[in-house]
């Protein structure tokens, strides 16, 4: 619990949450600092009663609040926390011994649970580094590949 910030001792001006707040159900929460707020406060009284300046999608209605509330009290725990980052230690620990075995110009990238391998050296440290290592058709093997194995991961995010 308190993801990313809270285990880097971050103090943002403003986070997002999106669909993982909800289990993937289309929702979002936000928060500031008080300075932003005081500001955001400001400009918002400018605006016509009801402006919330997004649409409705993430308005809230009891199923997004529903799906907060269960992904929050059940699924976001400690022990759950604890039990993703150790599979995420596991599968980085795999796929870096394959990538050094195979001598592959590779690399793992890994936040907290999430885990991907990217077809190129790294790590990056910029969108037109990862634009570069971008390589489609590979990225389509490796898919094919691995759907034929049994195996589905989510796609290439460079």
């Amino acid at each position: 619990p308190g993801g990313y910030i809270r285990k880097h001792g971050l103090e943002p001006d403003l986070f997002v949450l999106g669909k993982p707040i909800a289990g993937g159900v289309p929702a979002s929460v936000w928060g500031m600092s008080e300075d932003v707020a005081i500001r955001y406060a400001d400009y918002i009284s400018t605006k016509e009663p009801g402006y919330s300046g997004m649409g409705t999608t993430l308005s809230a209605n009891p199923l997004q609040f529903a799906a907060m509330r269960a992904t929050l009290e059940d699924v976001m725990t400690e022990e759950n926390y604890n039990h993703m980052d150790h599979l995420a230690r596991r599968l980085d620990a795999g796929l870096t011994a394959v990538i050094d075995r195979y001598r592959l110009p590779w690399h793992v990238a890994r936040v907290g649970a999430r885990v991907e391998f990217i077809c190129a050296p790294g790590p990056l440290r910029n969108g037109g580094e990862a634009e570069t290592a971008h390589a489609p058709e590979l990225e389509a093997a490796i898919h094919v590949a691995l759907v034929n194995r049994g195996v589905l991961i989510a796609p290439f995010h460079n």
